[in-house]
């Protein structure tokens, strides 16, 4: 007989093996259903990843060629037998289209007039080294082996804000979720969205969670890792970074542009089941509102972590007064006007002291309203809420710049609530009755409220925009005028595209702000309700 050499007999062996073990994987499966794989499994035999024995993923900064491989994010596969949850165009949307692909560059004093400015004003540093910068322009590996590791799979840093930026910097979910044979596991909801952190995945269906995660730079994030800290100073305003506007959630994804789409816009009636979308569902009633309570509650974060480490401060450091940057900017930087608005709208406490960005409160009261079962209930619970916020604007009034030791409790008391209102809103459904309603509180909000400032009434005009939109209305003259008269005197139209740049921009923005004129903009809102509020807008 023919002798089997011996390194074939242990081959031989190994793949009768791995059949059998593929084999008891599959009786497991069908007996208890679909099994997921194991987190975080061993990169090599014999070199256990200490991360994975821990059960947390291992930290992996992949570059977009990761995604957009043919057939993947860049153009969809030729034959899947599957109906798709996405397009498979994402990646030459963000490429072609989105400004976070550009977010690197604005670093470059080569390539941006301003980035030499605040270079030179701010030290001699490149800003394209600094982690203040680059924890929102791109992303930064404080970890020198991981930092090793993800240059292997070919993360670049100049790819600025890219899709490990947002989806989750880890290695184990990226190969997995697209794979045939993994891929009826990872579909709509068959993980929720702790399993998918296992794996290092972050969940952004739900509007918590993408919104926390926009506003983590868009509102700023200091908590958790310092070297991850995002936080524009009143140091680097000073330098020349462009103002940053009131964030609404649902407008700044649309002006993204957004190269996902909505669980209500997916392509089958199986897809938008899988994904748990109910038809005649509001999503961006939902997105503006949870976002609106997510936004004040980062705010809130923000705020308590800074006035704490203030507080803590000794007395003699320069880390004892809280950072301008927490203030309302515009309390100070504004044209002098004899007939002034300001003075029009009063002052939350003391005239002259100044107090926080008033614009994360600006939805409260909607949002509370949508977000209790009654009338009585939202009485009540506005009554808990104007406390809460006394608390911390008496913290801003009790001395010039604030008194930290007052504000760090009560503003952490209000994150706590508005943590409590999201969870709330994110489990509440709006359907057209219930949409077309919350737009006409929207319109009337500024009725019985101090005269709204610009940031306020941008805020507003975007939540209405994007509201209005979702509800489909028949073509109304009246009301596209009255937009466009808001879009224009509160430029809501942001810098989008890569072509367009905010920097060149920022004047326009400047100039709204300096003549904005509140009652302009109260009197669009009366005649968009007294359009709208009287009866339900029609839809085809």
């Amino acid at each position: 007989m023919f002798p089997i050499p011996r390194h074939w007999k242990i081959a031989i062996v190994a793949v009768l093996a791995c059949l059998g073990l593929t084999w008891l994987a599959r009786g497991r499966g069908q007996e208890g259903g679909p099994r997921l794989p194991p987190p975080a499994p061993r990169e090599k035999a014999g070199e256990p990843d200490k991360l994975a024995e821990k059960g947390r993923p291992t930290p992996l900064y992949y570059g977009t060629a990761a995604c957009s491989n043919a057939g993947c994010h860049s153009s969809p596969p030729n034959k899947w037998p599957a109906d798709l949850l996405c397009r498979c165009n994402e990646y030459v949307e963000w490429e072609k289209k989105d400004k976070h692909a550009d977010a690197y560059t604005a670093l470059l004093p080569e390539k941006n007039a301003l980035a030499k400015q605040m270079q030179r004003l701010l030290g001699e540093e490149p800003l394209s080294k600094r982690a203040a910068c680059l924890a929102c322009h791109a992303v930064v590996i404080a970890d020198k082996a991981v930092a090793k590791r993800s240059k292997e799979v070919f993360f670049d840093v100049a790819e600025g804000v890219s899709c490990v930026a947002c989806h989750g910097a880890a290695k184990e979910w990226v190969s997995k979720h697209g794979l045939l044979v993994e891929y009826p596991n990872w579909r709509g909801t068959k993980l929720t969205r702790a399993q998918k952190e296992t794996y290092g995945m972050a969940d952004l269906w739900g509007p918590i969670r993408r919104t926390e995660l926009c506003a983590s730079c868009h509102v700023g994030k200091v908590d958790g890792d310092p070297a991850q800290r995002k936080f524009v100073t009143h140091e680097m305003y000073a330098a020349g970074h462009p103002p940053l506007p009131a964030f609404e959630i649902a407008s700044f994804s649309e002006q993204m542009p957004r190269h996902w789409l909505e669980r209500g816009k997916k392509k089958s009636a199986a897809v938008r089941k899988e994904l748990g979308y109910v038809e005649g569902e509001r999503e961006l009633t939902k997105l503006v509102l949870v976002g609106a309570a997510v936004s004040l509650r980062e705010s809130m974060r923000l705020l308590a972590h800074e006035a704490g480490e203030c507080a803590k401060a000794p007395s003699d450091s320069d880390r004892r007064g809280l950072d301008l940057a927490n203030f309302d900017c515009y309390a100070c930087h504004h044209d002098l006007k004899a007939d002034s608005p300001r003075q029009k709208r009063g002052f939350v406490g003391k005239p002259g002291r100044v107090p926080m960005r008033p614009w994360p409160t600006v939805l409260m009261e909607l949002a509370l309203r949508e977000g209790s079962e009654d009338a009585k209930g939202a009485e009540r619970e506005a009554a808990n809420y104007r406390k809460l916020l006394e608390a911390v604007n008496a913290g801003f009034d009790a001395r010039p710049y604030g008194d930290p030791v007052k504000i760090a409790p009560a503003a952490r008391a209000l994150e706590k609530w508005a943590d409590a209102l999201a969870q709330r809103l994110d489990e509440k459904r709006w359907d057209g009755r219930q949409g077309r309603q919350a737009l006409r509180r929207l319109l009337v909000l500024h009725e019985d409220r101090n005269v709204p400032d610009y940031d306020s009434a941008r805020l507003l005009a975007w939540s209405f925009n994007a509201m209005y939109g979702e509800l489909r209305p028949s073509p109304d003259s009246e009301v596209a005028k009255a937009q466009a008269g808001l879009e224009k005197a509160l430029e809501l139209k942001l810098p989008a595209g890569r072509k367009a740049r905010t920097v060149e921009e920022r004047q326009a923005s400047l100039n709204a702000l300096n003549e904005f004129k509140p009652g302009d903009f109260q009197s669009a809102f009366r005649r968009l309700h007294g359009r709208l509020g009287t009866k339900p807008a029609k839809e085809p």
